[in-house]
């Protein structure tokens, strides 16, 4: 079997044999890991169990007990090689691990701990890794798993969201109240975001690419799954939501989306302007949420130690003016900055931005803006909250973690086509028509 093309005529005859060489090796590695067994239908039944729990949970516990036993102590028992010798040929998982592997390093020179607080965080370490290893091997071993995912996600926020609507939206304090425990989630932006995410999923990878017949059923399914987003009263998602369907909308030339977004930016102004209302409460009377004070607070902190961060295991603390006490600082950047310090929140943005480009690459080849949306989502919505990005299992884990781990498995699939079919530079990544990674099968 033959792995590798001819290459271009300015390779030299002893670099194409070392190509040929390292890609059968991958190659190898491929086909052992696309190999299907008890062990991989055990774990996928766990990890789209834990994924329903999002929603349908009630106890954190149990949610994190299903992770913990079902999928990352049987998963850390029978990793395959494979799998790790693969991901490694991801640019966005190399990133990933040499960000980690900083913020594990600020330990050294940041605030200290007991036995128990870093054997925490190693465990957190692994918790993280394991989610992103998983999710990336069920890509690798499965073309549908990504559609299966998403239409996961989809009917259980639907599922859900009507269930609630039926049953408990009473027990709401009308008007002005907002949803702030449901199941697991367990404050008003966590359930925005997920509920969110469904929203971008239903519309982009369902809707607009007409996976499933029925366009009707699925615009009901996302009235419902939006009355719950809308519930929250949640701003900070409500920016990544409009501004992931506007930018979809513009790249996309969905005339009908550019529609509908003007329309309600429009009836939102409105009722804005009259001076009263829900939408009034939600954005002018609420205010800031004290987000202002705290973020001032915490860029005092960073000061301290601007370049290198206090450490990952530094504890945050402040008492607002009228008493409440703040845990987190309520940004993910700012609790990279303060924790790893300017170094670590570039490296950030460096992973970010690498799997940013992957997504674009997806968008330009396959048309698919789901990735850009759920990535550009995700980098909104964790501007009003969540803390480190290394941490035990959290809503985190679906909406961002998710997108990116399907992203770096969806790299070494294309990077893998595109070996079969003989060198080429990522810059021309975008004149070539994406292959399938059964392609690189070829005898």
């Amino acid at each position: 079997m033959s792995w590798v093309r001819c290459g271009r005529a300015d390779i030299s005859k002893g670099n194409q044999q070392s190509q040929s060489g390292s890609t059968k090796q991958i190659g190898r590695y491929y086909e052992d890991l696309r190999n299907n067994g008890l062990r991989v239908n055990i774990l996928l039944f766990s990890y789209l169990l834990f994924i329903a729990g999002f929603f349908f949970f009630r106890s954190v516990n149990a949610h994190n007990d299903v992770f913990y036993v079902l999928i990352l102590v049987p998963y850390l028992l029978t990793i395959p090689k494979s799998t790790l010798r693969i991901s490694l040929q991801s640019q966005i998982f190399r990133m990933l691990l040499l960000f980690l592997g900083y913020m594990m390093m600020t330990l050294l020179w940041g605030e200290r701990g007991t036995l128990q607080d870093y054997l925490h965080v190693v465990t957190q370490l692994i918790t993280v890794l394991a989610f992103f290893l998983v999710t990336s091997e069920f890509v690798l071993r499965h073309e549908w798993f990504p559609r299966v995912l998403f239409f996961w996600i989809c009917s259980a926020a639907v599922f859900a969201a009507l269930l609630f609507l039926l049953t408990s939206v009473h027990t709401l304090d009308k008007p002005y109240s907002r949803l702030n425990d449901l199941g697991v989630l367990r404050n008003a932006i966590q359930i925005g975001c997920v509920y969110g995410m469904a929203v971008l999923l239903l519309y982009f990878s369902l809707l607009k690419r007409k996976m499933f017949t029925g366009s009707w059923s699925w615009l009901i399914c996302m009235t419902l799954v939006l009355a719950i987003f809308c519930l929250t009263q949640s701003r900070g998602p409500l920016v990544g939501l409009y501004i992931a369907l506007l930018f979809g909308g513009l790249l996309t030339r969905d005339a009908k989306l550019l529609f509908v977004l003007c329309c309600a930016t429009l009836f939102t102004a409105i009722l804005l302007a009259q001076g009263n209302g829900f939408l009034h409460h939600m954005i002018v009377e609420r205010g800031t949420s004290y987000r202002i004070e705290i973020f001032r607070y915490t860029m005092g902190l960073i000061m301290q130690g601007v370049f290198f961060g206090q450490g990952i295991l530094m504890e945050f603390s402040y008492r607002l003016g009228n008493g409440m006490l703040i845990k987190h600082p309520h940004n993910l950047y700012l609790t990279t900055w303060l924790h790893g310090g300017l170094a670590g929140l570039l490296l950030l943005a460096a992973f970010l931005m690498r799997a940013f480009w992957q997504a674009s690459i997806v968008f330009i080849r396959e048309k698919d803006f789901t990735y850009l949306a759920l990535l550009l989502y995700a980098s909104i919505c964790v501007f009003t909250d969540f803390n480190r990005v290394i941490g035990h299992p959290t809503p985190l884990f679906l909406f961002f973690w998710t997108p990116i781990a399907l992203l770096s498995a969806h790299e070494f699939k294309m990077i893998y086509a595109v070996n079969e079919s003989g060198p080429a530079t990522e810059g021309e990544l975008y004149g070539k028509e994406l292959q399938g990674a059964r392609a690189c099968r070829r005898s």
